[in-house]
């Protein structure tokens, strides 16, 4: 099957376009229901044809300002935001509890109460030890990422529910964790796109492998200032190999995507499951000469790289990962949700400039180049 790329806005920090749950036998699609944040193209993976957006510049008065809520995401500044002044906003999921051996995928949604199209120039996470990843998603009505927000009256912070997807679920994202503390500090002058037009979803995803009960907690804090604030928009990346397999035994499996524009990475990080037990990204670019992206012998809780001045790849570099595999079980895995019985070998990143706040979500249906 060929590769289905998907790029938002104008086109291409961290993870999961989770796929459907399946068992040692049988692969499902992406699917999910993953928002634009701009033109999107493409079909994806196990998805409805997706839409053309209107792509562009984003200014801090673009789109509708929603209603302030009052039962959920809280302003620091107690109401509309000064767009020019940084704003901190508080995202706290409700608490629940994960029994011995239990996985959930857990969503709640936010109203948005940024009063215009923002930029995102810090963000910050906090997870219960035992959670695997965290995704703080930029949820719109259209395009093959979509989805239908799930809010309280009147504009209030919505119920905790299972997601929607389980773990398919996935929209362009701001912020992602895979440790329980991170933070994500972006370069003077640059900060994550989010539009006035788009719901705030956060995704928790819980493995508890302990023998006693666990209460999950999650927070999130966005500091913001109005997107004609900044010099650069930034996005995120997100290339997902959908084809992966894990026979018994050693294995490793290696995947490529090749950018089509120019890039400044600024950061890095790899995702696998319980087998996974080294990933590595390396870029190729078109003058012959290479660079390493990201490596990590953890797959439960991997610390992101951050580049700092940003790693430029020029346009035509192809970004190449891989990932290898222990599997004593006697079965064969193929990509799925469940960290305990799928696997998964995903690179993930931010990037800039994206004008418009777009990013690259790429679905590699291909066969996986093992070795």
């Amino acid at each position: 099957m060929p590769r289905k790329s998907l790029l938002l806005g104008s086109l291409f920090v961290m993870i999961t376009g989770c796929g459907g749950q399946g068992t040692t036998d049988d692969v499902r699609g992406a699917g999910g229901s993953p928002s634009s944040a701009g033109g999107v193209t493409g079909t994806g993976g196990g998805g409805a044809p997706s839409t053309n957006g209107s792509g562009g510049a984003v200014t801090a008065s673009g789109g509708t300002p929603s209603a302030t809520g009052t039962g959920g995401a809280v302003l620091a500044s107690g109401g509309a935001p000064s767009m020019a002044t940084p704003t901190t906003i508080t995202l706290s999921l409700d608490s629940f509890s994960v029994p011995p051996g239990g996985e959930y995928y857990k969503c709640q949604d936010f109203p948005n109460t940024f009063g215009g199209n923002i930029a995102i120039i810090k963000s910050e996470s906090k997870m219960t030890v035992g959670s695997h990843h965290l995704f703080v998603f930029r949820l719109s009505s259209g395009g093959f990422y979509g989805g239908t927000p799930n809010l309280g009256a009147g504009n209030t912070k919505g119920p905790l529910v299972d997601c929607p997807s389980g773990g398919t679920e996935f929209h362009p994202f701001v912020h992602a964790a895979q440790t329980p503390d991170q933070v994500v500090t972006y370069p003077a002058g640059i900060g994550q796109a989010f539009n006035s037009d788009e719901t705030v979803r956060v995704m928790v995803h819980l493995l508890n492998t302990t023998t006693n009960p666990i209460t999950a907690s999650t927070s999130v804090d966005l500091v913001y200032v109005g997107a004609d604030q900044v010099q650069q928009l930034a996005a995120s990346v997100f290339l997902n190999a959908l084809s992966v397999r894990v026979p018994p035994g050693m294995s490793t499996q290696g995947f490529s995507y090749q950018l089509p524009m120019d890039a400044n990475l600024l950061g890095a990080s790899g995702h696998m499951h319980q087998r996974g037990v080294h990933f590595i990204a390396t870029a190729a670019l078109p003058d012959g000469s290479k660079k390493d992206l990201y490596q990590t012998d953890t797959w439960s809780e991997p610390v992101p790289a951050a580049f700092d001045p940003a790693l430029p790849l020029t346009s035509g570099t192809t970004i190449k990962w891989a990932c290898s595999y222990a599997n004593s079980t006697g079965k064969t895995f193929r990509f799925g949700e469940s960290a305990a019985t799928n696997e998964m070998c995903i690179f993930t990143g931010s990037y800039y400039p994206a004008p418009g706040g777009g990013g690259i979500y790429d679905q590699d249906l291909d066969t996986a180049t093992a070795n």
